[in-house]
């Protein structure tokens, strides 16, 4: 669990207590005879009352800026290894925050960006084809992520700006069969590019919003 889910499970349970803490007081008050319109006892109740309040903004002041630390942190981060980003990454492996071995700075960019930012994810789950007049399902590729509370997947394109002219080429055209494949199997997925990478989180938040409202990924110029 991470500790943004920490803060808003504290929360909601503070406002809780405090509904609970309002009636308990109002029942007690009414069981002991008491008259709750009472000024006295009506004091006691916004005593009460005042206090979790109090208490629920100081916390949630609390989780905004811790809120805000994570992002300036995962923005650092982020920064940080995009300078020793090279072309030459693709050749090597890297390790995410959650533990996985990926293939690319880019790969493990976005892994730890889903990490952080409590999104479930799968690495290099297969893809295949949906048509039922096959008798065997065939597999397409095995894209880079799967969010499956979003049954999406994700495929990270890190090779598409590479200087070599003719792996470029190939690369293209193998990334333009593998979105045909898709499309043609009504499989949902966006695209990230490594010019994507240096503002990642709003990128895929809106590749994410437009997948859930069109059911396509919004094509670049690559496609």
């Amino acid at each position: 669990m991470t500790s943004s889910t920490r803060w808003r499970k504290l929360l909601i349970g503070l406002v809780i207590l405090g509904g609970i803490v309002d009636v308990s007081v109002a029942t007690w008050i009414a069981v002991a005879g008491g008259d709750v319109s009472n000024p006295d006892l009506q004091s006691l109740l916004i005593g009460w009352t005042v206090v979790l309040n109090l208490v629920i903004i100081v916390i949630s002041a609390l989780a905004i800026k811790k809120g805000l630390s994570r992002r300036r942190k995962q923005q650092r981060h982020f920064h940080s290894s995009l300078q020793t980003h090279r072309p030459s990454d693709f050749r090597r492996t890297y390790t995410t925050i959650n533990g996985e071995t990926v293939k690319s700075m880019g790969e493990k960019l976005l892994a730890d960006y889903f990490y952080q930012n409590d999104i479930r994810y799968q690495y290099e789950r297969t893809a295949w084809t949906t048509d039922n007049k096959l008798k065997h399902r065939r597999m397409i590729s095995k894209p880079d992520f799967y969010l499956p509370d979003y049954d999406l997947y994700v495929e990270y394109w890190g090779m598409v700006d590479t200087e070599d002219e003719s792996n470029r080429a190939d690369y293209i055209k193998s990334m333009k069969w593998k979105m045909a494949r898709y499309d043609e199997n009504k499989i949902k997925f966006i695209s990230i590019y490594p010019k994507d990478l240096d503002d990642l989180d709003r990128i895929v938040r809106a590749k994410m919003s437009e997948s859930a409202r069109t059911g396509r990924d919004r094509r670049d110029r690559f496609s």
